[in-house]
């Protein structure tokens, strides 16, 4: 009788995060992140003022706020001149000076960007008036937030937990491909997402740490795939059989790794709709491994990353 018989494969997950917070993309010129719609504030003599022109390009960051503005009736607006500037202490209270030069300095300490990214307050220049955030008609908003999101494992005392580790279901050694099964997170280890931002959209996916190449290995030389073919070894993520702890969530459908096809897989996305809440607990995510035929026993393992991301 063959000595791998009575002996058992073991494979283990170790999980890790990466977070990409609050993405813009960049052209030659940069995009704006001020709302198509909600782009007007008001000055009595000033009369309408744009804060997303065509080619102003007004970019809230953490730090700043720079480009141009277009008065009705004063002209463009530099936000960020030499010798001042509009800063942002990166929760939202601004403070410095814009420059016209048919209006001369226009002070912004008295303007604020609240958790919703509406500008409110006033700016006051020297003798033309002032621009009103706060008029009814009137409202300027930025899609740039001071809050944040987040994605970690937490105990069931809501603890964070630092070095996550899942066992798949063992086996014993066999002449035939098998299939084993288990699952990432549960009521100890749960997935939590924190967003305190004012985008509610996000994708949470699931990949291997080190990219397409990486192999269940044992440390003895030993190793098979988890995005080859079922005989070399394939791991099939099954998002449907999770639960979901929070509102305006969506489970993707389970979905196989692929080399060079399917190197990412998405567990789930927020669809927009929750506003309200801002913690959400993934648990049982799914996982089904394709085990090769006569593959050497031993304690296996793969790291594996969550990727979360603002859309």
């Amino acid at each position: 009788m063959n000595n791998f018989l009575s002996k058992k494969i073991i494979a283990t997950i170790f999980l890790s995060i990466f977070l990409l917070n609050n993405v813009f993309i960049y052209n030659v010129f940069a995009l704006s992140n001020i709302d198509d719609t909600e782009k007007y504030a008001w000055g009595d003599m000033l009369g309408w003022v744009n804060f997303n022109p065509t080619n102003g390009n007004v970019t809230v960051s953490s730090s700043n706020i720079t480009g141009y503005i277009w008065s009705q009736n004063y002209g463009w607006i530099n936000l960020f001149p030499i010798n001042g500037g509009i800063s942002n202490n990166g929760v939202g209270v601004l403070s410095g000076s814009a420059w016209g030069s048919d209006i001369g300095w226009i002070n912004f300490d008295n303007v604020f960007i609240d958790n919703t990214g509406k500008f409110t307050g006033t700016a006051t220049t020297q003798d033309k008036g002032s621009i009103n955030f706060d008029c009814v008609n009137c409202s300027v908003r930025t899609s740039w937030s001071s809050g944040s999101i987040s994605a970690g494992f937490v105990d069931n005392l809501g603890n964070m937990i630092d070095n996550p580790e899942f066992q798949i279901s063992n086996t014993d050694f066999s002449m035939e491909q098998k299939t084993v099964s288990g699952t990432i997170g549960d009521a100890n280890n749960k997935i939590r997402i924190i967003n305190t931002t004012n985008n509610p959209l996000w994708t949470i996916s699931l990949s291997a740490t080190n990219g397409k190449d990486s192999l269940w290995e044992n440390g003895s030389g030993d190793s098979y795939k988890f995005n080859g073919p079922d005989t070399e070894g394939n791991m099939e993520i099954d998002p449907t059989i999770m639960n979901v702890i929070g509102t305006g969530i969506t489970k993707s459908s389970k979905q196989k790794f692929l080399k060079d096809v399917t190197d990412s897989i998405t567990i789930a996305y927020s669809d927009g709709t929750s506003i309200v809440d801002t913690v959400f607990d993934l648990e049982n995510l799914g996982i089904n491994q394709v085990i090769p035929a006569n593959q050497a026993a031993g304690t296996y393992s793969l790291n594996m990353t969550l990727t979360i991301i603002q859309n």
